[in-house]
């Protein structure tokens, strides 16, 4: 079965000295191939464990299976399994609303960033979710292909290199919190502006805080990921807009 590997971003704090292009140099002696930016594939039929060799740096990789794993995650027990994922990538074309566009997209998707353009989304049933919000990886690559955008589509795949989960939920939570601020102060803002500008902009922070509130629903329901910080800022942001409407 195939292996993939995603280059996350490479920083100064690193334990490792080798650079962004010395490790895909190495990556090709390897036999992978680079299937997108950040992605390189290996279709080797021996399951070594690469993620040794390159310890200490940013890299993901990923396995193919053909059974489904369920997730494990309890942040009690220090237990972060996110069992058979699916993975999407994209390239945008050179249209700045199309890259607009995608970008709002992936903002009502519950996924994880792996790397630009790179994006993990739990392997469930999201039959539930169909009249949601939220956009499930299928309807997401729907509308991004109607964008003319092109995409990678991987499903099955389990991260191998486990230690680095407890991270992507962690950039996750604060990528939440970040976003359930943004919102807040926006609400707080709300009685400064003019009335011309009132309606639309505080029709978008109902939208916003709609979409945070049902991620933060999703991940509690199918991934055991809990926010209490960023219900209490929702539920914040809900207070002043109910004040700015009286």
């Amino acid at each position: 079965m195939p292996i993939y590997v995603v280059l996350k971003e490479f920083t100064n704090n690193l334990t490792s000295n080798m650079n962004r292009a010395e490790v895909i140099k190495q990556l090709y002696n390897l036999g992978y191939v680079r299937i997108h930016r950040n992605v390189l594939i290996n279709q080797r039929k021996n399951m070594v464990d690469d993620s040794r060799v390159f310890k200490g740096l940013p890299l993901i990789f990923l396995r193919t299976s053909r059974e489904r794993h369920k997730l494990s995650i309890n942040e009690e027990s220090n237990t972060f399994d996110l069992g058979s994922l699916i993975l999407v990538a994209y390239r945008l074309p050179r249209d700045e609303k199309i890259q607009k566009a995608t970008n709002r997209l992936f903002r009502r998707a519950p996924c994880f960033k792996l790397a630009r353009s790179v994006y993990i989304f739990p392997q469930i049933r999201y039959d539930n979710y169909y009249d949601s919000v939220l956009l499930w990886p299928s309807s997401l690559l729907r509308k991004m292909i109607i964008f003319g955008v092109q995409t990678t589509y991987i499903p099955k795949v389990t991260i191998s290199n486990t230690s680095l989960t407890k991270s992507l939920i962690e950039e996750l939570k604060e990528n939440l919190s970040k976003r359930t601020q943004r919102v807040l102060d926006d609400c707080v803002k709300l009685k400064q502006l003019p009335k011309s500008q009132l309606n639309k902009k505080s029709s978008e922070c109902r939208i916003e805080i709609r979409v945070i509130r049902h991620l933060l629903l999703f991940y509690e329901k199918e991934l055991n990921i809990n926010h209490k910080n960023a219900h209490n800022g929702l539920r914040k942001a809900l207070r002043s807009l109910s004040i700015v409407r009286k």
